[in-house]
């Protein structure tokens, strides 16, 4: 079946479109480029822990986190973690 005689039978039986579809999600994420894991270390980084901590408070060796942060760096074309914070703030949803 496809998409359209599947919405046409759900129109008949009494069922409306926003009660099947929930768009109040956005289709893309406050965080993208960014993992939903990256996304929580940067947020870490903007509320200024380091590496370690974050490795602690992830429950992740720091290597792991070194690795991502420069990853983190890399998606976001940025060179510094002040640049990660400034773009946390201004992506993240109040």
């Amino acid at each position: 079946m496809d998409l359209l005689s599947f919405l046409k039978r759900l129109s008949a039986s009494g069922v409306r479109q926003h009660d099947v579809i929930d768009d109040s999600e956005p289709a893309t994420p406050w965080y993208y480029p960014l993992s939903k894991r990256e996304a929580e270390v940067a947020e870490l980084i903007a509320a200024g822990s380091r590496n370690l901590e974050i490795a602690t408070r992830v429950g992740m060796p720091q290597r792991v986190i070194d690795a991502r942060v420069a990853w983190i760096m890399t998606k976001l074309e940025v060179t510094k973690r002040a640049e990660i914070a400034a773009w946390v703030a201004q992506h993240r949803p109040p």
